[in-house]
C-alpha cells in the first residue's frame, strides 16, 4: 500500500473528526481544525492510501513570529506544540504514525523549530511508547490537566 502525506483542507474535516472519536481525542468541533488550517503558524498534515485519509496530525509554532507560508524567507521559531495526532484504529500498527510525524518534523525543521512540546495522558501507555519511540522524554508533570476522567499529563519534548 502507498500513503501520501498532504495538508490539512476543509474536504478532510469529517473525516478527522470520526478519527478523533474513535480515538477518543479531546473533542475539537470542526471550526476548531478549520480555523487551525487557516493559520499561518500551524502545520495541518494528513495521511492518506489510496482511498481514505487513514490519519492527521495538528502543530502549532508557539515562539516567535511567522510570516505568511508563501513567504521565502520565514521568521526563525524556536519551539511548536503537537497538537493532536491519531491514526484511524484499523491502520493502527502499520508505522503510518512514525510517518507522519517524521513529515511533520520536517516542516518544523523548516521553520526553524528546535524544540518540540506535547501533553500526553499519563496512563496513555501506547502514545508514550510511541513518543519516546520518537525521541521525546518526560519534562515535568501536570496535575489534573484533563477532565472526563481528572488525570495527569505528561509534558513531554523533544529537540531536533
Amino acid at each position: 500500500m502507498v500513503y501520501e502525506i498532504r495538508e490539512m483542507d476543509p474536504g478532510n474535516i469529517e473525516d478527522v473528526l470520526a478519527i478523533q472519536f474513535e480515538n477518543q481525542l479531546s473533542r475539537w468541533p470542526a471550526e476548531s481544525y478549520l480555523a487551525e488550517i487557516e493559520n499561518p503558524e500551524s502545520i495541518a498534515l494528513c495521511i492518506h492510501d489510496s482511498a481514505n485519509l487513514t490519519g492527521f496530525i495538528l502543530a502549532r509554532l508557539i515562539t516567535g513570529e511567522y510570516q505568511e507560508k508563501k513567504v521565502s524567507s520565514p521568521r526563525k521559531y524556536s519551539e511548536a506544540e503537537v497538537l493532536n495526532l491519531a491514526i484511524s484504529k484499523q491502520n493502527q500498527g502499520k508505522g503510518l504514525g512514525n510517518l507522519l510525524f517524521s513529515g511533520c518534523s520536517k516542516e518544523l525543521e523548516r521553520r526553524f523549530v528546535k524544540t518540540i512540546w506535547l501533553e500526553v495522558r499519563d496512563s496513555n501507555v501506547h502514545a508514550i511508547r510511541f513518543y519516546k519511540k520518537n525521541g521525546f522524554s518526560v519534562d515535568y508533570i501536570r496535575k489534573n490537566y484533563y477532565s472526563s476522567p481528572i488525570e495527569n499529563a505528561l509534558v513531554m519534548k523533544k529537540y531536533l
